[in-house]
């Protein structure tokens, strides 16, 4: 009143009733002063505010608390190893842990408020927000979603479970997600599906193998046990000659047939195993050194073999297997003929197909031919082949296997068209070099 200090214009303070209990007042304080000026009295008046100040107290810790609770919240969460994230029925992210964010190089409040529309392409977040749905008319879980997850290092794969989100009246606000990163499982499981898949294809080879092997090498066998009983009866006698010479030519013939027979097994195994490197060859020389072994390898045989070309040089991407390739084809002309004279026409040409160009080679022969039920099985995938298929050789597999590699192409004709009887036509096509 002195005017010595300011007036306080507020102030609170507790008081203690008659009672005994504490009240906060809220004091509001002015100053009176007369018609000249000078002060002459204080007015004050205070409210009884307690109920509000126990409210805002309780409000401040609640506010403590819940800040509490959610740091607590987001240490648990970004604890996890897993995505896990909050969104609302309009397929917004509420809330995420740190592997959310981190997974989109944002942070957790640059996500929240983002729908899957905003962060994935359309088809994906499209079936995300398909999944949220049905868990949010349904009410029911979908665990489990194995699915793919595009990131910006590649496709992951993921295991993700949905859950409804209630509120206290038990409506559905939203919907929890957790996720688990499974790609290193896929790719394990994919390499064991791999490993079971070459297991069994090796193992079916192989018995393919050991079959047709038991087959033709106890036909051979058998062939020379009865041409040496028989040999054996005649060399005794001299009018038996004849006889005598022609049962040795079996039996070296028979010899000749096995020794292929397990070269082609070789060869089959050797190709399976590995990857044999190409190089540009002169493809007709390769021809001639192939028909020169046969004819060696069949020198008790009248065996005639024509080279029909206007084309004197060639060249292909191959490598060693190309005389085999000849070889067998060769071999398989001369193994199935009942001629006293074996006639077999190499004609070479040149084609285009499917805007490539080849060098086309002709096989004709005048042997048993082959019957058009046979044909469309002969030069089949040795996977794809039943075991119990008999008497094909492997010869005409390998074939297959080594133009597989070349990129070239084969399949099996008439000679004369309509008649499979008066012989084959085997016709191999192979990349030309230019």
């Amino acid at each position: 009143m002195a005017g010595k200090i300011e007036p306080v214009e507020y102030f609170e303070i507790p008081k203690i009733t008659k009672k005994g209990k504490e009240r906060i007042i809220d004091w509001h304080n002015t100053i009176l002063k007369d018609e000249q000026g000078n002060i002459y009295a204080t007015l004050s008046s205070g409210l009884d505010i307690t109920e509000r100040k126990q409210a805002e107290q309780k409000l401040k810790e609640s506010e403590k608390l819940y800040k509490k609770i959610s740091y607590d919240l987001d240490i648990i969460l970004d604890g996890v190893p897993g995505l896990i994230f909050y969104k609302d029925t309009e397929n917004n992210f509420i809330r995420v842990n740190k592997y959310v964010a981190d997974a989109h190089n944002m942070t957790k409040e640059e996500l929240a408020g983002k729908s899957c529309f905003d962060i994935y392409p359309h088809d994906q977040a499209q079936t995300y927000w398909d999944d949220d749905l049905e868990v949010i008319k349904s009410g029911k879980p979908k665990l489990f979603i194995e699915e793919p997850w595009d990131t910006d290092k590649g496709r992951r794969w993921v295991s993700t479970s949905k859950i409804p989100f209630v509120d206290e009246k038990g409506e559905i606000i939203g919907i929890i997600g957790f996720s688990i990163d499974i790609t290193e499982r896929k790719k394990a499981e994919e390499k064991l599906k791999e490993s079971e898949e070459k297991y069994r294809v090796a193992y079916n080879r192989a018995e393919f193998y050991k079959d047709i092997f038991a087959h033709d090498i106890n036909n051979l066998l058998q062939n020379i046990k009865s041409s040496m009983e028989l040999l054996s009866t005649y060399k005794n006698i001299p009018e038996k000659s004849d006889e005598v010479n022609e049962l040795t030519n079996i039996i070296e013939e028979q010899v000749v047939r096995g020794t292929k027979l397990v070269w082609n097994i070789r060869k089959l195994s050797q190709i399976e195993e590995t990857e044999s490197s190409l190089e540009p060859v002169e493809i007709f020389q390769v021809l001639k050194e192939a028909i020169n072994f046969i004819q060696k390898s069949y020198h008790n045989k009248d065996i005639e073999i024509q080279i029909d070309s206007q084309i004197k040089q060639g060249f292909v991407q191959a490598n060693g297997l190309l005389l085999d390739l000849f070889e067998n084809i060769l071999f398989n002309a001369v193994k199935h003929n009942e001629n006293p004279k074996i006639e077999i026409s190499v004609k070479a040409s040149k084609a285009d197909k499917d805007g490539k160009k080849y060098l086309k080679f002709e096989f004709l022969d005048n042997g048993i031919g082959v019957p058009d039920a046979l044909k469309e099985q002969l030069f089949k995938d040795i996977s794809s082949i039943k075991r119990k298929t008999k008497g094909m050789g492997l010869g005409l597999l390998l074939v297959s296997k080594i133009l597989s590699i070349y990129e070239g192409q084969i399949w099996v004709e008439d000679k004369i068209k309509g008649d499979s009887s008066k012989g084959s036509n085997f016709i191999i096509l192979l990349p030309e070099v230019l």
